[in-house]
């Protein structure tokens, strides 16, 4: 009877959360509830934003996990800061700015206690802090990564505990440029390989707003770009405009392209950045430390997309796993709560497979 009791209880406050609101978003942080970069001012001040959780049943969060895509700037990934303000963090990034021109933010902690997270149905609550870089007149959006989902786990009494779905909508976070015009119509900007280390670019405009000219620029590390040719904007106004630029001199690998928009004002514009890679991409995988005490840092590079990235101890077990359906792997597992000895790293994609021992030493 005493079982029967307990699945009674669980089933009732499972179905009080049926037409109760289970949500997330990101809202702009309050004062003092953390510090960013350059938070004080500067070129490229950050903008802090606080993920808030409005539950539906009260008790005590224990974990919550959550997965977002975060659009990239011109200078590449907006995060400066991903930390949990109320657990154990366990949040990373992983850069897919050179391939899908966005950043998967896991944005999670666990190790909640009664002490310190205790919901009440229907009362938002600030879980996690992040801080985004973004140059002035551009933006970012951040959507929902439904592979990953989010999902809050609560303990609502008598050993019982529950795991609710909140639903999510994508906002945008922009910073606007100040005592700026009307700015160029880009259509597209379109980047290709035209032979052996010749880039192609191609892009169009479906008006002209007092540009004079295009100053074509190139990367080898997305961060550090150089004039590499110049075009004068066309005189043929209130009509598409097309434009076709040939580099002769590529490098070997990435070669990261923007356009810089001339205003005769000063107020120019960078467009979107462009990759074209002459490097075939071969599989490996490096990790650091070995032995690990804390952190092991991981990274894996793969023609085909990763299965999933696993540590194994002695007997064969599983003790943690990563999935990552990208073609490029960064981030750092914590391994600190892992009991000291060796382990084996694992790493499997759609065509190749690695394994090597990992010695984790506290």
């Amino acid at each position: 009877m005493k079982t029967t009791y307990y699945i009674s209880f669980a089933f009732i406050m499972l179905m009080a959360t049926i037409g109760q609101a289970q949500t997330m978003r990101w809202v702009p942080a309050p004062t003092g509830m953390g510090t960013c970069p350059n938070q004080s001012g500067g070129k490229e001040q950050t903008l802090s934003y606080a993920l808030e959780y409005t539950p539906a049943v009260s008790g005590v969060l224990t974990s919550y996990t959550t997965g977002f895509l975060v659009s990239c700037t011109t200078e590449g990934s907006a995060v400066a800061k991903n930390q949990s303000r109320v657990m154990t963090s366990k949040s990373r990034e992983i850069s897919g700015c050179n391939t899908m021109g966005s950043v998967l933010m896991n944005s999670s902690g666990n190790s909640g206690n009664a002490i310190h997270n205790t919901i009440e149905a229907g009362v938002p609550v600030l879980l996690h802090l992040v801080c985004l870089t973004i140059p002035k007149g551009e933006a970012v959006t951040i959507q929902e990564e439904v592979v990953t989902d989010l999902t809050t786990s609560i303990d609502i009494g008598s050993g019982e505990s529950i795991t609710e779905f909140p639903t999510f909508e994508g906002i945008t976070i922009g910073r606007p440029k100040l005592d700026q015009g009307p700015p160029m119509h880009l259509l597209d900007f379109k980047s290709n390989a035209a032979g052996d280390f010749i880039s192609q670019l191609d892009w169009s405009t479906s008006q002209v707003v007092n540009l004079t000219q295009f100053v074509i620029e190139r990367s080898v590390d997305g961060i550090v770009f150089a004039p590499i040719g110049t075009m004068d904007v066309s005189e043929k106004s209130g009509q598409i405009n097309s434009y076709q630029f040939f580099d002769k001199e590529a490098v070997a690998g990435n070669n990261y392209y923007r356009l810089l928009q001339v205003n005769p004002e000063g107020n120019n514009e960078y467009s979107p950045v462009r990759i074209v890679d002459f490097t075939p991409k071969t599989f490996s995988v490096t990790f650091t430390p070995n032995p690990a005490d804390e952190y092991l840092h991981v990274n894996v590079q793969s023609p085909s997309g990763i299965k999933n990235i696993r540590l194994v101890d002695a007997s064969g077990r599983i003790v943690m796993e990563e999935k990552d359906n990208n073609k490029n792997f960064n981030a750092r597992l914590d391994v600190k709560k892992l009991t000291a000895g060796i382990y084996t790293l694992v790493v499997e994609t759609e065509n190749d497979n690695f394994s090597e021992k990992v010695v984790i030493a506290h």
